[in-house]
């Protein structure tokens, strides 16, 4: 909620950093990391936003198994969509469809 009022006022700093000190607390929160990499992207903070959507495919396999895979290689895609040089993510992104049965 704090981060959305910093937000909402035309605070992003302040908002990106409660979303920040959020993860460093609850690491799990999958909510403060989704508006996290929105305001990362529209800060053009490209690494960070990769390595939390990075982070968010991770947590959607360690939590859900097989069942998160879909939501995992949503993530990967759209880091690749962000920072379509990075070879990292294009890795991550051919083994989510590997392991999605669509590669």
């Amino acid at each position: 909620k704090l981060a959305e009022s910093f937000d909402s006022e035309g605070e992003q700093d302040r908002s990106v950093e409660a979303l920040r000190r959020l993860l460093a607390l609850n690491p799990e929160s999958v909510g403060a990391r989704r508006m996290l990499i929105v305001q990362l992207r529209e800060r053009g903070e490209v690494a960070e936003a990769v390595a939390h959507l990075h982070a968010m495919a991770d947590q959607h396999r360690a939590e859900r198994g097989p069942a998160g895979e879909a939501d995992a290689l949503d993530a990967e895609r759209e880091a690749v969509q962000v920072d379509p040089a990075d070879p990292d993510s294009r890795r991550r992104l051919v083994e989510s469809l590997i392991r999605a049965g669509r590669l």
